[in-house]
């Protein structure tokens, strides 16, 4: 351990200096190019949750190339002539929270949580206070109208990923008083918001290109600050989940075709339909459904499906057919909700509305050993209009478990559509995948998930402690396991294709390895960090790898990287 300690002693870390910083990059002089009254105008409006994410170049490019202490957060209003004022007020309670976004800014998730990284931190919480004032002048940027020290400061490591700040409160919160709308930064900003004026509603709008323009008061970070954060990704990633997701109608281009999910009892193989679309016939039952509403139907016998047999189908106006209850009918198509629905199930999501006078509804038949779900022409919510209306059906096979999507007419308005088949649970996310392609070629999915070898630090790197450095998901079988001890960092990685391990990356340079005879499915090991001054400050590297035969042509998984950053505090 002592050859460690030197070599990590020879690391320094570079920080930033203290500096006050406007984002987005290019706005600290110069007036935005949009404004909006969200999220600190919003107040006679009631409620909201509000996150902005920025493109972590909008701080480096203004010289932070290193972790900061964010201690401060400033909002400005919007340009405005010298003959605009308003009174102000405050916000009897709301808060704020930052964390490094766990997505990239210009692809936000719509659902809130699912943009939060790991370091998810309340700065503040409290009252907040709209200061009243007056324009400075179009096109002068204005005065700072929400300023908030806060109670908790926040490390932010631009290398680790892009920013996400998030503000919410309550219907109610806002006392009496007028605002100005705040300043944005629309095109060109790096940046995005989610938001939503039901407050504590998990989903809301994306808008891309929408950057609130906020200072940022940074510090450097005390070196006695330990912090412990992951990077890179480990292999390998086997989705039981498949899914394309159409952000707009008119994108969609899977009319007039089928596909079939051929159960193959561990697992599907899909391919182009190798089942036509039925229509109803006049025997079919046609399901009461309000909109945004579900009916549960029996099943004649048992349908086989991934991990055992389903009895009863759940079917969703919106659009989806469940195993089970409990996937909810939001009417919005959001990947991170069709990821993580809990239960099994299969989606042509998009906001049908089978209550619409006149339309078409939502039909429940079966013929022998195939049960039939069927929109037989169902508007979108918005009504009967030319073109407004889809006709797809959802054939399962009662003898086989296999599934066919088959699609008519499909409607060019309203949401966007999220086609695809994913196992309840929370899901590893395979990609956005184009059907109309990969259907014709066919592909094949795994009976479950199978996840990468991953490694996380179970505490902060303080001196005088142990830090335990846990890997997890090492597969049965496997001889050997190790985790490495490096002073620096490979950054993309070292893809090791050429030794026989392709996609699984090399992310730090050689040093000491740590080896576990016939491991668990995880494993240990508890770091010492010594007591020595000379130490604050000072970076180590780590990542494991597992000796696995037949996971690849070498037999060897390696795991994300882990950055230490070792403090007293």
């Amino acid at each position: 351990m002592s050859r460690l300690c030197l070599s990590v002693a020879t690391v320094l870390v570079a920080i930033a200096p203290a500096q006050v910083i406007t984002i987005p990059n290019g706005t600290v002089a110069a007036e935005g190019n949009s404004l909006n009254l969200m999220p600190w105008g919003w107040a006679a409006a009631g409620g909201l949750q509000f996150q902005c994410l920025y493109d972590s170049s909008n701080l480096t490019l203004q010289g932070v190339a290193a972790p900061v202490l964010i201690t401060r957060l400033r909002w400005r209003a919007n340009t405005a002539a010298t003959t605009t004022t308003w009174t102000g007020g405050t916000y009897s309670t709301a808060t704020v929270r930052m964390s490094t976004s766990a997505t990239d800014a210009m692809a936000p998730s719509a659902t809130f949580a699912s943009n939060h990284g790991p370091d998810l931190t309340t700065v503040y919480a409290g009252p907040v206070t709209y200061v009243a004032g007056a324009g400075l002048g179009i096109g002068v940027p204005g005065m700072t109208v929400v300023d908030l020290t806060l109670q908790r400061p926040f490390v932010y490591d631009p290398a680790a990923g892009d920013l996400s700040i998030d503000c919410d409160f309550a219907d109610g919160t806002w006392g009496v008083g007028t605002v100005n709308q705040l300043d944005v930064q629309a095109m060109g900003s790096l940046s995005s918001r989610v938001e939503t004026t039901t407050h504590g509603w998990p989903i809301g709008s994306i808008t891309t290109n929408h950057g609130v323009v906020v200072t940022l008061d940074c510090a450097p970070v005390p070196s006695a600050l330990a912090t412990a954060a992951a990077y890179g990704t480990g292999c390998y990633l086997g989705a039981a989940s498949f899914y394309e997701d159409f952000p707009t109608a008119a994108a969609f281009d899977l009319g007039n075709s089928a596909m079939t999910m051929v159960y193959l009892g561990t697992g599907y193989t899909i391919v182009p339909g190798i089942a036509a679309y039925v229509p109803p016939t006049a025997a079919a039952t046609t399901l009461a459904m309000a909109d945004n509403a579900q009916v549960a139907v029996a099943l004649a016998s048992p349908l086989p499906v991934a991990g055992g047999s389903a009895s009863s189908l759940v079917i969703c106006s919106n659009g989806f057919v469940s195993v089970a209850s409990g996937n909810g009918v939001w009417y919005t198509p959001s990947v991170e909700t069709f990821l993580n629905a809990p239960q099994t199930a299969w989606w042509c999501w998009h906001d049908y509305n089978p209550s619409v006078f006149g339309g078409g509804r939502v039909k429940f038949q079966e013929v022998g050993l195939t049960s039939y779900v069927t929109w037989d022409g169902v508007f979108d919510l918005v009504g009967p209009r030319v073109g407004g209306a889809s006709t797809f059906q959802l054939q399962f096979d009662r003898s086989s478990g296999n599934v066919t999507f088959a699609w008519q007419a499909m409607s060019a308005a309203g949401t966007g559509y999220l086609v695809g088949y994913s196992p309840g649970g929370p899901s590893p996310d395979p990609g956005n995948r184009d059907l109309s392609v990969a259907v014709t070629a066919g592909f094949a999915l795994p009976h479950a998930d199978t996840l990468p070898l991953t490694l996380v630090a179970g505490s902060r790197p303080i001196l005088n402690t142990s830090v335990a450095l846990v890997t997890t998901r090492i597969p049965a079988g496997s001889p050997f396991a190790a985790t490495m001890i490096s002073t620096g960092q490979l950054a993309p990685g070292l893809d090791l294709g050429f030794l026989g391990a392709p996609g699984c990356l090399q992310q730090v340079t050689p040093g000491p390895d740590i080896l576990f005879l016939g491991p668990a499915s995880s494993t240990v090991l508890n770091l010492p960090i010594p007591n020595v001054a000379g130490f604050l400050g000072m970076l180590v590297y780590c990542q494991a790898a597992s000796v696995s035969p037949g996971v690849n042509p070498l037999g060897v998984l390696t795991s994300n990287g882990v950055r230490l950053l070792l403090g007293n505090g």
